[in-house]
């Protein structure tokens, strides 16, 4: 999948779910576009706009001893505050704070 696919999927989410809401990828089924990037589904967070920063979407998986990893979506005008966070493209960041082994 490349980035601006995923853009493209986060901002059709927001719009479906435009309130703040959280639930497991599995809802999403097989419009789910990283279903299989993780044997565990993946959870899903859909923030809502505040006067600081749009509205975004928050994709998580792991957990434990293993750390997680996951992206954090939104407009262009996105910019994650995560310290760990990296641009793939504007309003599209990957984050991991996965635990060495």
């Amino acid at each position: 999948m490349s980035s601006p696919e995923l853009h493209a999927w986060a901002i059709g989410l927001m719009a479906q779910y435009p309130t703040e809401t959280n639930f497991w990828s599995t809802r999403l089924g097989t419009r789910f576009p990283l279903r299989d990037l993780y044997p565990n589904p993946a959870s899903v967070y859909v923030h809502e706009a505040t006067s600081n920063s749009p509205s975004y979407v928050y994709l998580m998986w792991g957990g434990g001893f293993i750390g997680h990893c996951g992206f954090e979506i939104g407009p262009t005008n996105f910019i994650s505050y995560r310290p760990n966070a990296r641009e793939w493209q504007p309003g599209v960041y990957f984050w991991s704070d996965v635990v060495p082994h």
